[in-house]
């Protein structure tokens, strides 16, 4: 029996390569790494990506059909406690909005997470209510820490938390927020914390490109509000109308809980088993 190459693609690297690196040396070494890796996946039994969009892009790259193999999240291990009772454990009022974050934070680029602070200073002074963002990861910059500072009253930075504190974290939030940024060559992305945010029945309020995947899933299945990246006067009127509409947060959290199933990591586990058993079958009957 021959074996079998399945190549798993998470990132086109190749695209990322060449947009970085566009001169000299650099854009040598960004073709010649192309040129390798599409020899490559040309010569693999199977390849797989974790998007539809990235999928479509690397099946047109390279001619040859790519399988959707997609992420998720592990719903037995991302399950919520009491609301009530987490907003107590973390110490704050019931009454309190929280806007939730885990990830890399960072003052710019793809974890950006300025415009969520000055999008909550806004409202809170405009409106007048206790709304906070509650986030959790490593600092990716120094800017960061000059944030916890100056946001004192609407930031809680709680570190790096182990899973038992992560999860305790997005149960007392009412949404979870996933910062983006415009380029489309990440349109392919749909990061990790979406699924973790739907595992955790959290509507969505995200930073990212109309045109993105992650656009389309949260606008098509109502998730949460999704705003272009430079639009930051509807990132503003995105928390603004859940403040004031506690309502369509349970809108939102019941099409979340809909959706909820179809994130579930086991499907593209099955996919993949699935995958390797017709590879090695037709194998068999080749020989």
């Amino acid at each position: 029996m021959r074996s079998k190459i399945i190549i798993d693609i998470r990132d086109p690297q190749e695209k990322l390569m060449l947009i970085s690196y566009k001169k000299g040396l650099s854009s040598f070494v960004a073709k010649a790494y192309k040129l390798i890796n599409y020899s490559l996946y040309r010569r693999a039994s199977a390849i797989t990506g974790t998007t539809r969009t990235l999928v479509e892009w690397i099946a047109k790259d390279i001619g040859k059909h790519v399988y959707l193999i997609p992420n998720g999240a592990d719903l037995y291990l991302f399950k919520g406690i009491d609301k009530r009772e987490a907003k107590t454990k973390l110490g704050f009022n019931q009454g309190t909005l929280l806007i939730g974050y885990i990830g890399f934070l960072s003052s710019r680029g793809y974890y950006n997470i300025f415009p969520v602070f000055t999008a909550i200073q806004k409202v809170k002074r405009k409106l007048g209510i206790d709304v906070k963002f509650i986030a959790a990861g490593p600092i990716y910059d120094d800017g960061v820490k000059r944030f916890i500072h100056y946001f004192k009253e609407e930031f809680i930075y709680l570190g790096v938390l182990n899973t038992s504190g992560i999860l305790t974290l997005l149960s007392a939030c009412d949404v979870g927020v996933i910062p983006c940024v415009g380029n489309p060559i990440y349109d392919y992305a749909i990061p990790a914390k979406f699924y973790e945010y739907v595992a955790m029945e959290l509507p969505i309020i995200s930073i990212a490109s109309k045109r993105s995947e992650l656009a389309d899933l949260i606008e098509k299945n109502r998730l949460g509000i999704v705003c272009e990246p430079q639009d930051h006067m509807c990132l503003e009127k995105a928390i603004e109308t859940l403040a004031i509409n506690k309502g369509l947060i349970g809108e939102f959290r019941k099409n979340v809980l809909t959706f909820r199933k179809y994130i579930d990591r086991r499907i593209g586990a099955e996919r993949l088993f699935k995958l390797i058993v017709e590879l090695m079958q037709n194998d068999r009957f080749d020989a």
